[in-house]
């Protein structure tokens, strides 16, 4: 009995995981051979997994092969390429991505949003990243808080850090312990920073 297109995702992401990307495609060969066609999930399985474990030049010749065989790239695919760009810092890229997947009728949701402000927080762009916020708080859209209180607090930006900890609050949105504790150990240690420094006047 040849398993169904469930099953082959299913161990395909396990292998991915694993980061046996290499046995994870030659699955996807084998699903071919006895007719069983690979769908969106089977791609962007292999596709995350490529860019985790073995490099962009593999990942977009999956996106080309995807498109080749008329699988479509759906939201989810654009957006394991956003977090991919993101994480190099290629944040051009990223927007490139989003207005391609607007193309395609795909509006970007709660994880672009999120990746995409981590990324801009990450490469120092902190005016992109306010408007990114602003841009989800206007779609309706909910922004991890706490992710964005600790990627500024990571990078000593406390003020900004303190401003979203205030919106947060004003909203009612629960934090991370791992946020409020990020939060007050780097605002004690800016304490305790200018002290030194007045002390040293």
């Amino acid at each position: 009995m040849v398993p169904d297109i469930w099953t082959y995702n299913k161990i395909m992401r396990g292998l991915c995981d694993e980061g046996k990307v290499k046995e994870a495609i030659s699955l996807k060969d084998d699903m071919e051979s006895l007719r069983v066609m690979p769908d969106e999930v089977t791609y962007n399985t292999l596709i995350d997994g490529c860019f985790q474990w073995r490099g962009s030049v593999e990942a977009f010749k999956l996106v080309e092969e995807m498109k080749g065989k008329g699988v479509m790239p759906n939201a989810v695919t654009h957006n394991i390429m956003v977090k991919w760009y993101c994480k190099e810092g290629k944040m051009d890229e990223v927007g490139c991505v989003v207005a391609k997947m607007v193309e395609s009728r795909f509006s970007p949701d709660c994880f672009t949003y999120n990746t995409m402000i981590d990324g801009y927080c990450k490469a120092g762009n902190l005016g992109e990243s306010f408007k990114m916020m602003d841009e989800m708080g206007r779609k309706g859209l909910n922004m991890d808080y706490s992710e964005q209180i600790t990627n500024f607090c990571t990078q000593g930006k406390y003020k900004e850090a303190m401003k979203l900890f205030q919106e947060s609050e004003q909203k009612g949105v629960s934090l991370h312990k791992s946020a409020y504790f990020k939060l007050m150990d780097g605002l004690l240690k800016r304490r305790k920073s200018i002290s030194k420094a007045s002390l040293s006047d």
